[in-house]
């Protein structure tokens, strides 16, 4: 009788050959089949064996002597097999694209199972067979050459539906665990929904490049717990991925060399660090990120909140950092936020392959604001348009300045306000050693109206009603005409005029005392005239100075009258 069954199985699956030693049988006579139980039965194929713990099944006792298939059902359990092997196995039942690819995948890993199959008439498994067991110490080769290590997990298959629950794995030293995930067929895929976990740990630097394309990050150590869908066909190609995650950021680096930052930044020491950060993030053909935690610069902690949402190419962003300890520096408008003191900076903008846009940029501190509106940029960082600049702060000198520079009509622009302090920028232009222009804008032409009620030029000196404008040409400055007077009515203009090349820079002043004592070796100079003109052409200037109807008190050394010869400085600087 065992040779029979053998016989029947080995018709059916010429390649499989099966060996049962003792066989329990309960006849039962009304529908007169057998219920078989054997123990310890082998399947061998190929040179390979697979050891089960137990086969049990119905035998139809008329299919003997009609010479039919006469098993209708097969429940096993196996002992711990390599599932290899039982990859193999299969494939000679129904050899398929995807039990090849799993065969060539597989390096090695351990396999226990329980089966429940029925078979129709012919001797074909049904559809509806159950099939569930563990797996332990798989590893698999990857199609990159990587490998998953360490792969264990349980698994239920009933009705072409796959559950796996207490999933672990190791891929690059990184470990990875899940609780559920499940396969549901759909028509032509399966539906694939589950988590995916992973513990506290340093995230190896071959991943963090693998994801974020750059190797800034150094040191991240971080947790995770994320919710995923997604459907996959059969030739494993996946569609509709959604993912919630939620991640704590417990510490990481991002490296940066970058001079620039230091001068806003004086703590900045060519690295951020992000410390305790929890991430919110939501993947659905776009990618939105929620997070805040703490941000080290230098020595200092502050705190930083942002909103990430990325659509196919495109960034938008809203970034808040609450700068408290650390400082800033704005050289060029004589601003500074000491440390310990409470201040907030905003960033919200998008950003895309064509172009940046900068909707918003506000600093705010307990007495001062500062913001820039709606900054168009171009790839190369060249300013293309921007709708607004407003900044009320008080300065490094405790001085109140207010300013607006606003679009008035497309390339137009007034720049206002009641008080500023030029100071700082005439001490620039004056003993600045760098030559290089600042190149902000694109090449279009602008032109910029000015109204100032009053602009202090040191603590004792200020201008009233300074009036004029200026036009950049091709991000340089082409012409300009401005005039004022000091609170004493002596008068003061500047201009500039180019044509064919050839720019013409004038400057005159009935009190030249507030310009000239900037120059600290010449002490008690009085009153005075000034009246300074140079002509540039072909990178060549030509000037001539004239201080006129003065008296001083002192000058050190007279060589040093020389250095008065700087101011041809201005002209160099305004030429570009």
């Amino acid at each position: 009788f065992n040779r029979n069954i053998s016989d029947q199985l080995k018709k059916n699956y010429p390649n499989i050959n099966a060996n049962f030693s003792e066989i329990k049988l309960l006849l039962n006579p009304f529908d007169l089949s057998l219920n078989l139980e054997t123990k310890n039965p082998k399947v061998f194929f190929e040179k390979k064996e697979v050891k089960l713990k137990k086969i049990s099944t119905t035998y139809n006792i008329l299919s003997f002597f009609r010479d039919e298939f006469g098993i209708n059902n097969l429940d096993l359990e196996t002992e711990k097999n390599e599932i290899k092997n039982l990859v193999k196995l299969l494939r000679l039942n129904k050899d398929t694209p995807q039990l090849y690819l799993l065969d060539k995948a597989i390096n090695k890993g351990k396999i226990t199972l329980e089966a429940k199959i029925n078979f129709d008439e012919k001797g074909q498994i049904e559809d509806d067979f159950k099939v569930s067991g563990k797996i332990t110490d798989l590893y698999l080769n990857l199609l990159n050459k990587k490998e998953i290590k360490n792969l264990n997990f349980n698994f239920n298959f009933l009705n072409r539906n796959i559950d796996l629950k207490n999933i672990s794995l190791n891929y690059l030293n990184l470990k990875i665990l899940s609780e559920n995930i499940s396969l549901k067929k759909k028509n032509k895929f399966y539906l694939v929904q589950g988590n995916i976990n992973n513990p506290s740990q340093i995230i190896p630097n071959e991943i963090i490049s693998l994801i974020l394309k750059n190797n800034y990050f150094d040191k991240i150590i971080l947790s995770s717990k994320n919710d995923l869908s997604f459907k996959i066909n059969k030739k494993f190609k996946i569609s509709d991925l959604g993912i919630k995650s939620k991640i704590n950021v417990e510490e990481a680096t991002f490296g940066l060399e970058n001079k620039s930052i230091k001068k806003y930044l004086p703590d900045f020491e060519n690295e951020f660090k992000f410390i305790n950060h929890d991430l919110d993030i939501e993947y659905k053909k776009k990618i939105l990120v929620k997070g805040s935690g703490n941000i080290g610069i230098g020595n200092k902690k502050d705190k930083i909140e942002y909103k990430l949402n990325y659509i196919d190419d495109k960034l938008e962003y809203d970034v808040v950092l609450f700068l408290n300890e650390a400082s800033i520096k704005l050289d060029h408008i004589n601003f500074s936020k000491k440390e310990n003191i409470k201040s907030k900076l905003r960033v919200k903008g998008k950003n895309s392959n064509k172009k940046i846009k900068i909707e918003k940029i506000s600093l705010s501190t307990d007495n001062s604001n500062i913001g820039l509106d709606n900054f168009d940029i171009s790839k190369n960082y060249r300013i293309t348009n921007f709708e607004k600049i407003k900044l009320d702060y008080f300065d490094n000198e405790n001085n109140k300045n207010d300013l607006l520079i606003k679009n008035n009509n497309k390339n137009n622009y007034l720049i206002s306000g009641n008080n500023f302090n030029l100071s700082k920028i005439i001490d620039d232009t004056l003993f600045s050693e760098n030559d290089e222009s600042i190149k902000l804008f694109d090449k279009k032409n602008r032109i910029f109206k000015v109204d100032f009620n009053e602009n202090y030029i040191d603590k004792e000196h200020y201008l009233i009603n300074l009036r004029g404008q200026f036009q950049i040409k091709n991000n340089d400055l082409y012409d300009l005409n401005l005039n004022s007077k000091f609170a004493n009515n002596k008068k003061i203009s500047l201009s500039i005029k180019t044509s064919n090349n050839n720019k013409v820079t004038t400057f005159y002043s009935d009190f030249a005392k507030p310009i000239v004592k900037k120059y600290k070796f010449i002490k008690g100079f009085e009153e005075g005239k000034i009246d300074f003109s140079s002509n540039k052409k072909n990178k060549i200037t030509n000037s001539k100075l004239k201080i006129y109807d003065f008296k001083l008190k002192e000058l050190p050394a007279l060589t040093k009258i020389l250095t008065l010869a700087s101011l041809q400085g201005i002209a160099d600087i305004l030429s570009g």
